[in-house]
């Protein structure tokens, strides 16, 4: 690899400064950044050379020899939709990095004081003739035999003390820091939530700052989504199902009370959503429709059997009156 060391080596000749020149040129194109940076440069045009290689094929089935290739093109496109976290098209992390930082900090500093404040420190009495090697001695017996030796009531004596770090005003910090990143990156505080109101009403507004993100990013996934659906001759819209946090008895109040104004099918889903079993759709579908059409089979038999006794009561009737079953 060339250097700037071997610039400085051939200034002066100019034969051997043009080739160095060219040699780095070389060196450069052959690296990976330059490889990544032109590749880079063709996905941003809509011109990628990969993608071009993928070739739509239009297959047809012969009888005699099986299926063979009748008709072959290029794509039209290619759905490469990037994923922005913001309309500036900047990092997530673009003004809120100190807060990130200062979460760090708070919480190391927390972590050194509890780990230097945990300390056992001894009191020793009537010990002022002793220098700190006699200390040392005599704390290392006292926690290996646990035993003191004392003359008379002013013998020598230790006594333990603990000191407790101060954390109470780090951890005020490191909640204060973690409410403003909630809200930097329109997160879902679950915590805080399930310390309050549980309502239905406030369950919702505090999804409200992430459905706002969740909202920016389907807009950009629909947008490759529905590219892919074109290339695959597919007419579909995509559908998301978001996991929340919710109140059950509520959201199923708020259904029934809303079914008069929607079909069955919409009902049962909405129900199955609320209950976390929206993937059994299809088999509850089936069970239901089952138990339908038997009770409507159950149901036109009793109509017949209750038209067949009526037809038994008018013969009757018009026996009894000397009438003939045609006669009125």
């Amino acid at each position: 690899m060339l250097t700037y060391e071997d610039y400085l080596k051939v200034q002066g000749d100019e034969e051997k400064t043009i080739d160095y020149i060219l040699k780095a040129i070389g060196e450069h194109k052959r690296s990976k950044e330059y490889i990544y940076a032109l590749s880079a440069q063709d996905y941003y045009d809509g011109d990628n050379t990969t993608i071009m290689q993928y070739e739509k094929l239009i297959y047809t089935t012969r009888a005699d020899d099986g299926t063979e290739i009748t008709q072959g093109e290029n794509y039209p496109a290619f759905p490469i939709v990037p994923l922005y976290s913001n309309k500036k098209h900047t990092s997530a992390l673009k003004g809120k990095r100190n807060t990130v930082d200062a979460l760090d900090l708070a919480t190391s500093n927390m972590i050194n004081n509890v780990d230097e404040g945990n300390l056992i420190y001894w009191v020793l009495n009537n010990c002022g003739g002793m220098d700190d090697l006699d200390d040392v001695k005599f704390i290392e017996r006292i926690k290996t035999l646990h035993v003191a030796h004392a003359d008379g009531d002013a013998g020598a004596t230790a006594e333990p003390h603990t000191i407790e770090a101060p954390f109470e005003g780090t951890k005020v910090s490191i909640d204060t820091i973690k409410d403003q990143l909630f809200d930097d990156f329109q997160a879902f505080d679950a915590k805080s939530m399930a310390a309050g109101d549980m309502s239905a009403t406030a369950i919702g507004a505090g999804y409200s700052r992430l459905d706002m993100k969740c909202d920016n990013i389907e807009r950009q996934v629909t947008r490759f989504v529905d590219g892919i659906l074109e290339l695959a001759g597919i007419e579909d819209n995509p559908a998301y199902q978001r996991a929340k946090i919710i109140n059950k008895m509520e959201e199923t109040q708020t259904i029934i009370m809303q079914a008069d104004y929607f079909d069955e099918e919409y009902v049962r889903q909405k129900l199955l959503a609320v209950n976390g079993d929206i993937d059994m759709f299809e088999e509850i579908s089936k069970r239901m429709d089952a138990e339908n059409m038997t009770r409507m089979q159950e149901l036109e038999k009793r109509l017949k059997e209750l038209e067949s006794v009526g037809v038994d009561n008018d013969r009757r009737w018009a026996s009894a009156h000397g009438q003939g079953a045609g006669e009125t």
